[in-house]
């Protein structure tokens, strides 16, 4: 689905206005405002676009894209800097995605793998195991 930004001309991706909202929400807190494609204006600029953008869609494969944009959009949230801390916002996201009719929800579970088990150490050959063949 396409979406508008304030930052281009064109439509945007659900992934690159979560973005473009929480870079806004970035420099705000630092007292900057962001110009029209701010991502081409430095490279610390271009660095964060690029890791919200990232961040962003990883959780949208997870919630989706209504979800997400819901927690942003909502007023409460306006101080969201980043969309690296999962566990700072998971909880919003549920909740978000909950009150979501269940026509728009494109929430699917997700399988953790579990961590329990250990991988044996491989064995390193030394220089006599490698005469011996």
């Amino acid at each position: 689905m396409a979406y508008t930004s304030r930052y281009t001309n064109r439509p945007v991706q659900a992934c690159d206005l979560a973005a473009h909202i929480v870079n806004a929400n970035l420099a705000a807190s630092k007292g900057v405002d962001l110009p029209f494609r701010y991502w081409t204006t430095s490279k610390y600029w271009l660095a964060e676009f690029k890791s919200q953008q990232h961040a962003a869609r990883r959780l949208i494969e997870v919630y989706g894209e209504q979800a997400l944009l819901k927690v942003l959009q909502d007023p409460a949230n306006s101080k969201t800097i980043s969309l690296r801390a999962h566990w700072l916002i998971e909880s919003k996201l549920k909740e978000a995605l909950e009150s979501l009719p269940p026509d728009d929800r494109e929430w699917k579970p997700v399988e953790r793998v579990s961590t329990d088990k250990v991988r044996p150490t491989p064995k390193k050959k030394t220089l006599r195991d490698l005469d011996e063949v």
